[in-house]
C-alpha cells in the first residue's frame, strides 16, 4: 500500500470510486508479479523434462536474432544507468518518492516488454537489471518487491551471486550504481 502513498493519483482521493483513481498503481503491480512469472516460466521451459511437461501459459517470442537481442539489451542498459541516475537523485537529494516511483515505471516499461523472450531474460544483464529495479523498489513497497525478490531469487543466475546475496533480504543488498561506460 505504500506505492499508493507515493504514486501520481488522476484526481483527489473520493473513497467511493477509489477503485478508478489508483489504476495505474495496481496496473503496476499487476505487471511487476506477470514479469516475475514470466521468468519463472521461461526457466521452467527451459529445464522441461519429457515426463513432467510445463504447461504453456505465455507466448514466448523466440524470433530474435543475435543482433536484435544485443540492441535490445543495450538501450535497457541505457535505461538502467539513466533510471538509476534520475531515481537516486529523486529520493537522496529531492527526496521525492513519487519522482522516483516514476522513474522506476519509466524503466519497468522497458523491462517487461523484454520477459518473454528466452534470449533476452535468460541473460546476466536482464536479470540483473530486474534484480537492480527490485533494490530500488524496495524502499517504496517493501513487502511486494520482498515478494518479487523471493521469486526472482529461485531462478536467478549462478552469475549474479558475485552483485547480490541471495541468502540477505531484498533491503539489505547494496544499493545500485550506474555503470559509468
Amino acid at each position: 500500500l505504500c506505492v499508493l502513498g507515493v504514486g501520481q493519483q488522476r484526481s483527489f482521493r473520493e473513497w467511493k470510486g477509489a477503485t478508478q483513481e489508483y489504476v495505474e498503481i495496481i496496473t503496476f503491480l499487476r505487471r511487476l508479479l506477470l514479469c516475475i512469472d514470466h521468468l519463472n516460466y521461461i526457466y521452467d521451459i527451459n529445464n522441461e523434462k519429457p515426463k513432467a511437461p510445463v504447461i504453456r501459459r505465455f507466448n514466448i517470442n523466440y524470433n530474435n536474432d543475435r543482433k536484435s537481442v544485443s540492441n535490445q539489451l543495450s538501450k535497457l542498459t541505457r535505461e538502467r544507468n539513466r533510471m538509476i541516475t534520475y531515481a537516486t537523485n529523486a529520493i537522496k537529494v529531492n527526496f521525492s518518492p513519487g519522482h522516483m516511483f516514476k522513474q522506476l515505471q519509466t524503466f519497468f516499461y522497458y523491462l517487461r516488454k523484454q520477459s518473454l523472450i528466452p534470449q533476452i531474460a535468460v541473460s546476466n544483464e536482464y536479470q540483473r537489471f530486474l534484480a537492480d529495479f527490485l533494490i530500488m523498489l524496495c524502499p517504496l513497497a517493501p513487502h511486494i518487491s520482498e515478494e518479487c525478490w523471493a521469486g526472482f531469487k529461485t531462478v536467478a543466475n549462478e552469475d549474479l551471486k558475485n552483485y547480490y546475496s541471495f541468502d540477505k533480504l531484498l533491503c539489505q543488498q547494496k544499493w545500485p550504481k550506474s555503470d559509468l561506460n
